[in-house]
């Protein structure tokens, strides 16, 4: 089963990477939410257990390859 997530994304910086290597690399910030209940995880959520709300947190940092 698939469903669409909305993510927050945010581009924190593109430079050539200040120590090192010195490639061109991109940080990124990723959010989103989702809740257990819409994939039909509600055991535990009904009495308290486990919330029904799970946040995604992604920090990234990608960089271009050199050919």
């Amino acid at each position: 089963e698939t469903r669409p997530l909305v993510l927050d994304v945010t581009l924190n910086k593109a430079a050539e990477y200040p120590f090192g290597h010195g490639r061109f690399t991109l940080g990124l910030s990723v959010r989103g939410n989702l809740s257990r209940s819409e994939w039909g995880m509600d055991y535990g959520v009904e009495n308290g257990l486990v919330g029904d709300e799970v946040q995604l947190l992604i920090e990234t940092e990608a960089m271009r390859v050199e050919d």
